[in-house]
């Protein structure tokens, strides 16, 4: 935070009862920074070592990226380490499924081929209170015959635990009706990386336009059935007041 900070709002409040400000100057006053570099020297590293200076960053660009089309309207987001780069620029066949623990079986089970395009959905903030998808990508992770031409697509969440190809926090998430809510096995999908999309590019195994999409998941809309996800108490009143990935998933109350 020190490093960076001439770029943040030094004057926002912390859980310390004090500004961001005020807790880097506050560090700095007390030696804290000299003593953590007095312990570096200790394995001969400095600071810079760990924390890279700003003006020389690891990477020329971040390890996050949003994606958005017509299946995330509102943003997914991919984190590139450990993604193929053969990935960046997807295109397969959507296998749909409406819980996790499906999909694991059937990964498990060698089920799932290549070019294929795994689902995971209703497994949001309102949908079941947003829990990692950490089996399904460990699994996939360990399989290097579909890792470089599987790709995970899910509304639930990852971590930084998440190694491979998987794209996250899809939104609208499927129980407030995104789009992800009506896809089937066969669409076709596309997602590109560089240019930031991820889309419905076809029907049941054929191409189609984005207006014919529209039109089919319109359709899928009026007789779509949501499943019910039995949960505790407490989690049955999380997700009645969760809000939505893009804002933080946190309490609307």
């Amino acid at each position: 935070m020190r490093e960076l900070k001439d770029m943040l709002y030094l004057d926002a409040m912390t859980v310390t009862g004090k500004t961001v400000g005020e807790n880097l100057n506050e560090l700095e006053a007390t030696g804290w920074f000299a003593e953590v570099n007095s312990y570096l020297s200790n394995y001969k590293l400095q600071a810079g070592d760990i924390v890279k200076p700003r003006k020389s960053p690891v990477k020329p660009q971040g390890n996050i990226k949003i994606l958005k089309g017509n299946l995330a309207p509102e943003g997914a987001v991919i984190k590139l380490s450990g993604v193929d780069e053969a990935i960046h620029n997807f295109t397969g066949t959507a296998r749909v499924f409406d819980s996790e623990e499906e999909a694991v079986a059937e990964l498990l089970a060698g089920k799932i081929g290549p070019n294929t395009a795994i689902f995971i959905r209703f497994e949001g903030p309102k949908g079941s209170g947003m829990p990692e998808m950490l089996r399904t990508t460990e699994a996939l992770w360990n399989m290097p015959e579909l890792s470089s031409s599987v790709a995970l697509f899910t509304d639930g969440r990852f971590s930084g635990a998440t190694r491979g190809p998987a794209v996250g926090h899809i939104a609208p998430e499927a129980i407030e009706g995104g789009p992800i809510a009506y896809l089937e096995d066969g669409d076709m999908i596309h997602m590109d990386v560089a240019a930031r999309t991820l889309d419905i590019v076809g029907i049941n195994g054929r191409e189609a336009a984005p207006q014919e999409v529209a039109a089919v998941l319109a359709e899928r809309k009026k007789t779509k059935v949501f499943p019910v996800k039995d949960t505790t108490p407490l989690l049955r009143m999380y997700k009645k007041l969760a809000r939505t990935c893009t804002e933080g998933a946190g309490l609307d109350i």
